[in-house]
């Protein structure tokens, strides 16, 4: 299997009728990659700010701190008939436990797929993504502030590029899990 070329553009949604429109397209899809942006510092649980969700043909980026409602896209993360991909999916899976109460099952975690075809144990997704497409990752906004509105368009960037680039890391890595027979093991 040939891997999709990465996407170019995304779309910010920031509203309920977008958030609509975008689930209704990715709720047709068999897997869609997702990452989350929060902030951490003196709180126990994360303070949700951004998600990124990607199909083949699409990628959005929602703000769940100007939607209120986002069951629709709920409905689409907990739907069991499309795979998540993660990356390191520790802390998004808690976003999403803590909003929803449930886990967005079935899940493929790349990061987790990566160790087991000797890439190492906790390779990181900019080291993951050179290895499989050649492309550097600007680092930029790792350590940045997501709650603060507006996002630049350098955040907004880097955000997409999550997911975007997760696509074909994800078909690398179980194409080379079935070529090994080792697909079992990462389920």
């Amino acid at each position: 299997m040939r891997m999709a070329k990465p996407l170019d553009s995304f779309t910010y949604i920031d509203s309920p009728v977008p958030l609509a429109e975008a689930c209704a397209r990715l709720a047709g899809s068999p897997e869609l990659c997702v990452d989350t942006e929060f902030h951490r510092e003196s709180t126990y649980y994360p303070e949700f700010a951004l998600i990124q969700v990607a199909s083949g043909q699409d990628c959005f980026l929602i703000d769940p701190l100007a939607i209120k409602d986002l069951s629709p896209l709920w409905d689409i993360l907990l739907d069991k008939n499309i795979l998540k991909v993660f990356h390191a999916a520790r802390q998004d899976i808690e976003i999403i436990v803590n909003k929803t109460g449930q886990l967005p099952l079935p899940l493929f975690d790349t990061q987790v797929a990566a160790a087991l075809l000797g890439y190492g144990q906790q390779i990181g997704f900019g080291n993951m993504v050179q290895k499989v497409t050649g492309k550097t990752l600007p680092k930029g906004e790792s350590f940045t502030n997501w709650m603060k509105r507006p996002l630049t368009a350098e955040q907004l960037k880097y955000a997409a590029d999550d997911v975007i680039y997760l696509m074909p890391v994800y078909q690398h890595l179980r194409e080379r899990l079935q070529a090994t027979k080792r697909a079992d093991w990462l389920d």
